[in-house]
């Protein structure tokens, strides 16, 4: 079959109206009621369409499929499941809005099967609003995402599961030069809880099945924006070089009873510091246990103006971070650990939540007497920091390893008094639904 230059375009029935979710490949034993041996559609182009505006929508521009051994099987309770011994796809110019917020473009698509190969080019995903204006899209604090990525390469890709059952399974994934751009608007209103799952609980409770032996991300670069109630623009925190490794990600029934999501990573922060992070968290039911390991090197202290609790309201004014390792183990519930921060020369200032009140000099004054201005392994009373936080499961375990260091830090670098005071505050504030 040789087909030239189609236009399809399909148009999805309205929200409301159900459809037959079957998907498993029951028709092995069944007589075929077509086969073709070769396939062939060159310059094809369409797309799926959602008239009401809240689904995805999505185009491509130009596709060219080659297919041989193509068999068209029924399935005995209705239906039926295509078939084919080899498929190479070609697609140019793809995209897919994302109602109300993203729209998704893609250069270009390639696929062999059963080779098990694909290539994406050209990826972006890009939010329809500028972060500055985003709460008038969504009414309650939520992340906004921007992303590019160069390629995408998967291999060991089983192309005709994915067609048949929709579980996806490969050998291994990479990401090459992905940069990804994220905004928090503090300002904004909470919205009705909801509950974010820990990754191994969220990675069992995919509803189809999903085997990933490795994932591998290279020359990544992830920038972190925060606005809050202290001023108007945001605060950043950058992430370039990145490169990391994720493994386990399979939530098969042998995965999940044996397996173990493991993450390593390394990365420069703000160009300056080198970051090397390690995460592991056995997949099986019945615990949410997690040990989690960072280390950092020649930081700026000035980093930390994002990072401290809002609570006491300080800003780094000075001081250089030589060392720092935090080591965190924790469930879904609360994580205790510590934090080593060997520094010199710090200077602090406090903040005030009212732009136009003046410092208070005799405060910033007391600040450098209670404060502990260096913290050297060498010293007599060098401290090392500990923390016990309580878990918002509203929030990711970013979010969560982000105010256990941030409570590690200040148990060094403040008298202990006021850092319990701050971490009891930031626990019982966690612990509101």
């Amino acid at each position: 079959i040789d087909i030239q230059a189609p236009t399809i375009d399909h148009f999805m029935p309205p929200p409301h109206a159900a459809a037959d979710s079957t998907t498993a490949d029951t028709a092995s034993e069944a007589m075929p009621l077509i086969t073709v041996d070769t396939l062939r559609i060159i310059a094809a182009r369409g797309g799926t369409n959602d008239l009401s505006g809240q689904r995805t929508s999505a185009r491509v521009d130009e596709l060219d499929i080659l297919s041989g051994g193509i068999t068209v099987v029924p399935r005995p309770m209705g239906g039926f499941v295509f078939r084919a011994r080899s498929t190479t796809l070609a697609a140019r110019g793809l995209a897919a809005a994302f109602p109300p917020l993203y729209d998704l473009r893609i250069a270009s698509l390639d696929l062999v099967h059963p080779a098990g190969l694909a290539r994406v080019t050209g990826a972006t995903f890009r939010p329809r609003v500028d972060p500055q204006d985003y709460g008038r899209v969504v009414e309650f604090e939520t992340d906004l995402f921007e992303a590019t990525m160069d390629t995408l390469l998967l291999s060991g890709l089983d192309i005709q599961r994915f067609l048949v059952m929709q579980d996806l399974f490969m050998r291994r994934a990479e990401l090459r030069s992905p940069v990804l751009s994220i905004h928090r608007d503090k300002t904004m209103p909470d919205g009705p809880f909801l509950g974010r799952r820990l990754p191994p609980a969220g990675l069992r409770h995919i509803p189809r099945a999903l085997r990933i032996d490795s994932i591998i991300i290279g020359n990544g670069h992830v920038d972190y924006h925060e606005r809050d109630t202290l001023g108007t623009d945001y605060g950043r925190v950058s992430f370039t070089a990145l490169e990391a490794v994720l493994t386990g990600a399979d939530n098969t029934p042998q995965g999940i009873e044996e397996g173990e999501l493991q993450l390593t990573a390394t990365a420069r922060m703000h160009d300056q510091g080198r970051v090397a992070v390690r995460y592991a968290a056995p997949l099986r039911p019945g615990t949410s246990r997690f040990t989690l390991h960072a280390h950092v090197h020649g930081l700026p202290f000035r980093v930390f103006n994002h990072m401290t609790d809002s609570l006491l309201l300080l800003k780094v004014r000075d001081g250089r971070i030589d060392e720092l390792v935090m080591h965190m183990q924790g469930d879904d519930d609360q994580a205790t650990g510590t934090v080593d921060l060997t520094y010199a020369d710090l200077r602090l200032e406090l903040r005030s939540r009212d732009p136009r009140q003046p410092r208070n000099w005799i405060m910033d004054r007391a600040l450098d007497l209670l404060v502990r201005r260096t913290n050297l392994r060498t010293m007599a009373n060098y401290r090392q920091g500990t923390f016990t936080v309580v878990r918002r499961k509203d929030r990711s375990i970013f979010n969560y390893a982000w105010r256990g260091l941030r409570s590690g830090t200040l148990d060094t670098m403040v008298p202990g008094i006021l850092s319990r005071h701050a971490q009891q505050q930031a626990n019982r504030k966690a612990r509101r639904p």
